[in-house]
């Protein structure tokens, strides 16, 4: 009796299908290359928006005739605008490396550790948006650069808040202290 449940048991276990995103292999190996193909056309936008900024500001975008300066064309200097201009500054520059390991991953490239690159890029790009904001926040003639300072809004946001409730010097110190930290 015991050898007939056994047996009836396994015949009749169903396969479940794997809970992952994306299975097949082709898909993976799809998906990982539009990835890096978004990566690196974000990269191109960001830093070409860095030098652009200023030329391709207030430009209607409805006019099909308009040319921009920037080298990912419309597109690229709509969504620099956001990331670079508006959110996080140079610290933008690390969601294009986020998205090159989330590629790279797709695509089997083993010698990336995923969470923690990914986690260390993010505390980084934070970092660099803050500390842009902090050090540049004394110099007048930087507080417009790429539209709103060299670490975006985000930056600006939390240095100035850094800097009411820890003062200039305390401000200072932490941010050290977090750079200290990061680079170790």
């Amino acid at each position: 009796d015991y050898n007939k449940m056994a047996t009836k048991r396994n015949t009749t276990k169903e396969t479940k299908p794997d809970a992952t995103i994306v299975t097949d292999h082709r898909k993976k190996f799809i998906i990982g290359l539009l990835l890096l193909g978004l990566a690196l056309f974000l990269f191109i936008s960001f830093i070409s928006y860095c030098f652009t900024w200023q030329s391709d500001q207030g430009l209607n975008f409805n006019d099909p005739n308009l040319g921009v300066y920037n080298n990912g064309c419309k597109i690229g200097y709509w969504i620099a605008t956001w990331f670079v201009g508006r959110f996080f500054g140079l610290g933008a520059l690390g969601i294009p490396l986020i998205i090159t390991i989330i590629g790279l991953q797709l695509l089997k490239y083993k010698s990336i550790t995923f969470t923690k690159s990914i986690l260390a890029i993010i505390f980084g790009s934070i970092l660099l948006s803050v500390v842009s904001s902090y050090i540049f926040s004394f110099f007048d003639s930087t507080k417009t650069w790429l539209g709103n300072g060299l670490g975006g809004i985000h930056g600006f946001y939390i240095s100035q808040w850094l800097i009411n409730n820890l003062g200039a010097v305390g401000a200072a110190i932490l941010l050290i202290i977090a750079i200290v930290t990061y680079t170790l």
